[in-house]
């Protein structure tokens, strides 16, 4: 080989809404400096929005419409996408071991104290269980890809797993 380019890894803009969960912070610092990372207090304007390759939504006030840009909602999707009935609780699991956010995150035993079914649009791709209910899912649009989970981190084990940091790597 005379030589090798390569070229500099491109920079992700990644914009946090409301109040985030320690882990989704500590998994995104573990990025690098291939992120830069804005903290919003309440979801910013449709046209800012679209200027992000990722929102990451936790307790905040979200906006019915999805932004035009990839989304997690984490604990608290848009109403419409959450069923209605009892919280659940119990262990996680694996909807498919062969989707690409699930394939290399290992959830292993993750406990959940409460979460939420959620209902899987049309498109989306259930990503986890608990028992027969959904509990988050996945599809691409035509702005970027939406995730969602119907629980909070802090209801869970997960984030203490080696997993974790590679599903948000992931996203």
């Amino acid at each position: 080989i005379r030589f090798a380019l390569q070229p500099a890894r491109a920079q992700a803009h990644i914009a946090l809404v409301g109040e985030q969960d320690p882990a989704v912070l500590a998994a995104l610092r573990a990025l690098g400096d291939t992120a830069t990372i804005l903290a919003f207090e309440t979801a910013p304007e449709p046209d800012v929005a679209r200027l992000f390759d990722l929102m990451v939504f936790g307790a905040a006030d979200v906006p019915e419409t999805p932004p035009a840009t990839s989304v997690v909602w984490i604990g608290h999707p848009p109403d419409a996408l959450m069923r209605d009935g009892p919280v659940v609780q119990g262990v996680l699991s694996p909807a498919s071991s062969a989707h690409p956010l699930t394939r290399d995150a290992t959830v292993g035993e993750v406990a959940v104290s409460a979460a939420r079914a959620v209902n899987v649009p049309s498109g989306a791709d259930p990503l986890f269980r608990i028992g027969d209910a959904p509990v988050a899912w996945s599809r691409t649009t035509d702005t970027g890809r939406q995730v969602a989970l119907g629980f909070e981190l802090t209801a869970t084990t997960w984030p203490a797993q080696l997993g974790f940091p590679v599903f948000v790597a992931s996203l």
